[in-house]
């Protein structure tokens, strides 16, 4: 695929600022302090290892 003649590819680059870095340390520190409060997550891609056993 990387190949085909009508396929460009770039990397992703969205974080890779000083402060994109910052945001996004925000953001996952926020995420964790909800699951502590047992609140849900977007973009989890296995919520079901989140369920209390």
């Amino acid at each position: 695929m990387l190949s085909h003649p009508k396929v460009i590819c770039t990397p992703h680059l969205g974080a890779s600022t000083a402060e994109a870095q910052i945001n996004v340390a925000k953001e996952i520190a926020l995420q964790f302090l909800d699951l502590i409060d047992g609140k849900s997550v977007p973009g989890i891609v296995n919520p079901s290892v989140l369920k209390k056993q």
